[in-house]
This record gives structure tokens, C-alpha cells and sequence, in this order.
């Protein structure tokens, strides 16, 4: 059986890997506002996964130095794991520019 910390990352990992390789692109595109939207909600589906599988389970996730209860590990390794993807995104696709 898999960790808590590995479901709720491998969760994460795969919806922003389809959002960011595959539909942002077609949905998106360069529009900054765009894919502001369509991130909100690819934030909502990995937290609504994650709270229908631990929400009422009381299980302590460690995240290096701190012990977090399944909703703030999900929050932080949401956003630990977007960085990289949303930088590579914005540089590909001049998504900076949209914000001028």
C-alpha cells in the first residue's frame, strides 16, 4: 500500500501534468487570465480528490520539517509541484506578456 504523502503527490502531479502539457495549451494558450480560470479549477479538482479520499481520516502527513493534516499538504505540494510547470509555461508560451 502507498503512502498518504505519495497518493495525494502522485493526485497533483498528474493533474498538472495534463493541465499544463496538454490542456492549457488548447484552452489557455498565451492568455494570462485564461489560465489563471482553468488553474483555479484544476487546484479545486486535486483538493477535492484528495478531501474525498483522507477528509474524517485524522492521518498526520509529513511534509520534511512539518506534520500537516491532509488539506495544508495538499495546498503546499499543489503549489511546490505548479512552480516548476507554471515558470516553463509562462517562458514557452509569453503568458508574461498578457499581464502588460
Amino acid at each position: 500500500m502507498s503512502s498518504p504523502e505519495l497518493i495525494v503527490i502522485l493526485i497533483n502531479l498528474s493533474i498538472l501534468s495534463f493541465s499544463y502539457l496538454w490542456l492549457f495549451p488548447r484552452v489557455a494558450g498565451s492568455d494570462g487570465m485564461q489560465l489563471a480560470k482553468y488553474d483555479a479549477v484544476s487546484f479545486v479538482i486535486a483538493i477535492s480528490i484528495s478531501g474525498i479520499l483522507f477528509y474524517g481520516s485524522y492521518i498526520e502527513f509529513n511534509a520534511l520539517f512539518l506534520t500537516l493534516d491532509w488539506f495544508w499538504f495538499s495546498v503546499l505540494s499543489f503549489f511546490v509541484f505548479e512552480t516548476p510547470y507554471a515558470l516553463w509555461y509562462f517562458n514557452k508560451n509569453n503568458v508574461w506578456d498578457s499581464f502588460k
